[in-house]
């Protein structure tokens, strides 16, 4: 049996939509501790302006409020901790519909544990996936590409490294590593991808690019499993 793994942030959701909560997250923060309105719509517009980064310190000087380092510090904790409200993508409900029991279904996802257990919750991945390995558990040098994830999904399933597929978005670290040790692999890159028009050596390349998961269901790997 085929196991298939998915990278969490931007391919089961869009990330945006954590984004926003968090913004919202800060904002009913503030009204309650420092009494300040207006950080939601202004926080919005400088993130889709492009700044990343900086927003609240941004955010903050344009409301003209005085703040320290250890300020920005609580805001940081407040984004990073909260409880998101952000939704499954139908595409791989519908996916997992068509799939599931024939393939195993994983999760390997970066990101700092506590943040991305609370993202996991709020999509009741529990629900769709027999595994899921949050990689800050065994620390941040052992994020993607690092291959001790990839060994313990194989471990987790009992399988071999070459019965596994890898789904995700991050061209710079999803792939390269899940190649070298024979799985196969597959991009998503929707119209928002941040991603789809990087160039990358081959060797971090997938094997496969889709637009939508169910589209995974038509690669013929997958679909000789439950197409008789």
């Amino acid at each position: 049996m085929k196991s298939l793994i998915f990278d969490m942030d931007d391919t089961l959701y869009n990330e945006i939509e954590f984004v926003f909560s968090g913004f919202k997250a800060v904002d009913d923060w503030l009204i309650k501790n420092w009494n300040q309105k207006g950080f939601y719509k202004i926080a919005i517009n400088i993130f889709l302006n492009g700044e990343k980064k900086f927003v609240f310190n941004q955010a903050l000087d344009y409301l003209g409020i005085e703040y320290s380092s250890s300020q920005i510090d609580e805001m940081v904790n407040v984004y990073r901790n909260h409880l998101p409200e952000i939704t499954i993508l139908e595409e791989f409900i519908a996916l997992q519909k068509k799939i599931y029991p024939w393939v195993k279904l994983g999760v390997i996802t970066d990101g700092y544990l506590a943040t991305q257990k609370n993202k996991a919750n709020s999509l009741r991945l529990k629900k769709y996936f027999q595994t899921i390995v949050f990689t800050d558990e065994y620390g941040k040098k052992f994020w993607k590409p690092h291959r001790l994830p990839y060994d313990v999904i194989c471990k987790e399933f009992r399988c071999n490294h070459e019965d596994c597929i890898y789904v995700g978005d991050n061209i710079n670290k999803d792939f390269i590593t899940a190649k070298r040790l024979g799985w196969r692999t597959i991009q998503v890159i929707r119209e928002e991808s941040i991603y789809k028009n990087q160039i990358v050596e081959e060797q971090y390349k997938a094997h496969h690019i889709i637009k939508d998961l169910r589209e995974i269901a038509e690669i013929k790997e997958i679909k000789d499993l439950f197409c008789t």
